[in-house]
């Protein structure tokens, strides 16, 4: 067994390799970007090196530099995590060239499998299921549109080199091919070096299920079971679970045994994935993963099984732990990945500081893999995954009540993220029932919008926030009539929050007993006692219509806050309110209709059109890269194009200006 390694990765998949090869007595080198100089995974290892500067291809992609610090630190081998160079057959050849081992799939069967194209000619010789679709190497626009009509539409174009879900788009008319197909080129040149792209029939309502398989220097090759895939946003997964659900004894069977004959057709070692599309009882092979996935702790939850002490003792030569006759699957795991990014605009990303977290007490039921801690800024050069929240029953239906209950006591300040969506989307009926599809999320986009307005009981939360911050409780029980006066104190006070832009205006009078609260000058309550623990808080009120007051109402909510915000954490959903400077002018700055701003914060890549060019409404204008994603900036009207207020290249937060438009 190795007595040290390098892991050529960052965030929660380096903290929770670290975490198994530690307890198995191997020292464990960090590497960390600028970016990541006080990230967690540098203070857990046992020795960290600089590797370059926060851009990943000058960091984490950096292959000489990585190297050198595997030299320098005489690790014997690399694990590379998921991600960045974890697929790169090149990394894995020089390992090899080097002399260190690759805690991975061998060279050759990355470079098999990393070309979509020619993996599914290898599938379709080794007798794999396909989709009916075009795999050749014609490239030309006019080729690639006859067989998307002999295939017949939707189809689905895909980046050759592609993964995670970029360089894909669906395409549902003969005349938006074209389109379709220049934007898919592009992004793939830009993202994977290369613009090759492959078509497949889209089915209309397929489950993306995937078999986790092993194999060892020896032979010996297994699968894991399976795990169910389908819910997922713009082609990447967000929800996780094992087994599938709906999946018959002797259809998981025929799935691992094509898995397994799939990875020994590229003489595979360690772990990986064979992903497939399933539909009518039919399964259709679609990629396969030459590494450890996202979602490997769900596999490990119903196996019983480390994989990363799995990866480990395979590439150190020794046999796979167990045969598949040992191999047995027990209950239920369900996975779901916390994002930094705005779930209810378009999932796009976001960047600031973590202020503060709560987090679900874990246990051997609840787990979380995170590589995030209080105080990290989250920026725009990686993925937008911040952590994943792991939960196992016995049964799904066991399964679901945990991870219902983990989230609620989930939230992070200081950026968005979509906690609030995936409690909303555990709570929905078809997910409890694994009524599930990869058109899960578009199916029910009415039930996982955001609530429109706050629950006014939480506007009382504020005013008795602040209340308590001023001092104005009383030092003796908590639940005893709050006296209005104080001597030195006003006896009325004025705080203005935001909540999803809308403005609050809170007012508290003293009314002996208790206080008067109005809201946005129209909505009057009753204040009389409040308890506030460190997060928690406990409210007693009444609502006032006219000069009447309706019975008393008792609310408790989790309380989170941290300098101008304030989270509560009720009915299953997270409220961030953030307070307006007293003193912040009352007019706003007023930004011209003709000026089109960043939605988010990152990097220019290209710019579209040219100076005084007459443009459409939606007509793109740039494109945008935030944590490895793409976005295109379209026009909000139609006119001319004045000029850009940024070049390529550069670094733009959100609400900066983009586009002068001329009417």
């Amino acid at each position: 067994m190795f007595k040290k390694i390098l892991i050529a990765n960052r965030g929660e998949i380096a903290c929770r390799i670290m975490r198994t090869a530690q307890k198995m007595g191997i020292q464990c080198v960090a590497i960390y970007s600028t970016e990541d100089t006080n990230a967690l995974h540098v203070k857990l290892a046992d020795e960290a090196y600089w590797v370059g500067p926060s851009e990943a291809r000058l960091s984490y992609l950096n292959q000489q530099a990585i190297l050198r610090i595997a030299k320098r630190s005489h690790s014997e081998a690399i694990h590379p995590g998921y991600g960045f160079l974890s697929e790169n057959a090149d990394f894995a050849e020089a390992c090899e060239q080097q002399a260190i081992i690759f805690i991975g799939a061998p060279s050759a069967a990355i470079r098999a499998m990393g070309s979509k194209i020619a993996a599914k000619q290898l599938m379709a010789a080794a007798g794999i299921p396909l989709l009916p679709g075009y795999h050749g190497g014609e490239q030309s626009a006019d080729v690639l549109l006859t067989e998307a009509q002999k295939i017949g539409f939707p189809v689905l174009i895909k980046a050759s080199a592609g993964g995670g879900g970029k360089g894909m788009r669906t395409v549902y008319r003969s005349e938006d091919f074209l389109d379709g197909l220049a934007e898919c080129k592009r992004v793939a040149k830009t993202a994977f070096g290369s613009d090759d792209v492959l078509l497949e029939k889209y089915l209309t309502a397929p489950r993306h299920i995937e078999v986790q398989i092993f194999a060892d220097q020896h032979g010996n090759c297994i699968h894991l079971f399976e795990r169910d895939c389908s819910i997922q946003r713009r082609h990447q997964k967000i929800i996780e679970e094992a087994p599938a659900m709906h999946l018959s004894t002797q259809m998981r069977s025929e799935m691992g045994a094509m898995a397994i004959r799939a990875a020994q057709s590229v003489n595979y070692i360690g772990a990986g994935t064979i992903e497939f599309l399933y539909d009518q009882e039919h399964f259709y092979f679609m990629e396969m993963n030459t590494r450890l996935q996202v979602e490997h702790p769900v596999t490990e939850a119903i196996t019983g099984q480390d994989l990363v002490s799995w990866q480990l003792t395979v590439a150190s030569g020794l046999a796979l732990p167990l045969t598949q006759a040992e191999l047995s699957l027990q209950g239920h795991a369900i996975e779901v990945r916390l994002y930094a990014e705005d779930a209810d605009h378009g999932f796009l990303p976001s960047t600031g500081t973590i202020e503060a977290m709560l987090l679900p007490p874990l246990s051997l039921h609840v787990r979380l893999d995170s590589g995030i801690q209080q105080g990290d800024k989250i920026g725009i050069f990686y993925d937008p995954m911040l952590a994943k929240l792991i939960c196992f029953g016995q049964t799904r239906a066991i399964a679901c009540q945990a991870i219902q209950q983990a989230l609620k006591h989930c939230t992070i300040a200081g950026l968005k993220t979509n906690l609030n969506f995936l409690n909303r989307l555990v709570n929905l009926p078809a997910f409890q029932t694994a009524h599930i599809t990869t058109h899960f999320i578009e199916q029910h986009q009415a039930e996982l919008h955001a609530l429109n307005e706050v629950p006014t009981p939480l506007l009382l939360a504020i005013a008795a926030v602040e209340l308590t911050r001023l001092a104005l409780i009383s030092n003796s029980d908590p639940w005893q009539t709050v006296k209005g006066w104080q001597n030195g104190l006003t006896t009325r006070h004025t705080w203005d929050y935001t909540w999803q832009d809308k403005p609050y205006t809170i007012i508290a009078t003293a009314d002996n007993p208790g206080w008067a609260i109005s809201i946005n000058g129209t909505q009057h309550y009753q204040l009389h006692a409040w308890q506030q623990t460190e997060n928690h808080l406990q409210l007693r009120f009444n609502a006032l219509i006219e000069a009447h007051a309706l019975d008393e109402q008792c609310l408790q909510v989790a309380l989170l806050s941290h300098k101008a915000e304030l989270i509560f954490l009720y009915q299953n959903q997270a409220y961030p309110f953030s307070r307006v400077p007293r003193f912040q002018a009352i007019e706003k700055m007023l930004t011209n209709e003709n000026q089109l701003l960043a939605p988010m914060p990152g990097k220019i890549i290209a710019l579209l059109c040219d100076i005084d060019q007459a443009i459409v409404a939606d007509q793109p204008l740039l494109i945008m890269e935030a944590m490895k994603m793409e976005h295109t900036i379209r026009a909000p009207k139609a006119g001319i194009l004045k000029g850009y207020l940024g070049i390529v290249g550069s670094i733009v937060n959100e609400g900066d200006l983009l586009v002068d438009i001329a009417s």
